[in-house]
């Protein structure tokens, strides 16, 4: 999945939800990309990769958006 392939609702939650550095290591995290791609993408160490992600995620669930068993981002709504 990639942040084009989301739905627009979805983008426009995470959006306004996160931080523009969450939202820059949540988007290379839903294009496939690992821990340690993503922080040489971003040029920051591994471990600030995984505190913004799960500050993302954290901020993302209280706004109803989960991912799904098959790896897909979704509302609790539709899920």
């Amino acid at each position: 999945m990639s942040w084009k392939h989301l739905p627009p609702e979805l983008q426009t939650l995470a959006t306004a939800a996160l931080t523009q550095r969450q939202l820059e290591a949540w988007k290379l995290e839903i294009a496939g990309y690992g821990i340690r791609p993503t922080a040489l993408a971003l040029g920051i160490r591994p471990t600030s990769v995984r505190d913004r992600l799960d500050a993302a995620h954290l901020a993302l669930s209280k706004h109803g958006v989960v991912q799904a068993k098959d790896g897909t981002w979704t509302t609790t709504e539709a899920a």
